[in-house]
């Protein structure tokens, strides 16, 4: 499932890569759900493969950043999980460590995934639609 890569610390899943913005991550509900993208470029794996690749082993999630002058940090949770669609493929991360990155996802724990056309962020408003960043877990 999805694409092997390989950082220092060894093979990794990627399930989201952003290199240049020549594929539009503002995308439906569905989408998110199985996937889109080329795994060699732009690219999202699924919340469904996300769900069923997490449920049933223990994993780490590696957020890896590159800004445009080629400096490099990264954000590491020891645990990583997606729920299933009937839960709102709610996501489970802890045991942060930071490797310059800071952490932007414990605040999200637990959230609910969103989309633009599926509202399920805990804010009374559509964060995705009004903000336009395609989908993700939020909290407000």
């Amino acid at each position: 499932m999805g694409c092997q890569d390989t950082k220092e610390e060894g093979g990794w899943t990627v399930f989201q890569r952003r290199v240049d913005g020549t594929v539009n991550f503002l995308r439906p509900w569905n989408q998110y759900k199985d996937g889109f993208g080329n795994v060699s470029n732009e690219y999202w794996l699924g919340l469904e493969s996300l769900h069923q690749l997490t449920t049933n082993n223990k994993y780490e999630l590696r957020v890896d950043m590159e800004d445009w002058e080629g400096g490099k940090v990264y954000a590491q949770y020891s645990s990583f999980s997606v729920g299933s669609e009937v839960e709102g493929y709610n996501l489970t991360v802890g045991g942060f460590t930071n490797g310059g990155a800071g952490d932007s996802l414990v605040y999200h724990n637990g959230q609910k995934f969103s989309t633009f056309d599926k509202d399920q962020d805990s804010w009374g408003n559509n964060c995705a639609a009004i903000h336009s960043f395609g989908g993700y877990w939020v909290k407000h």
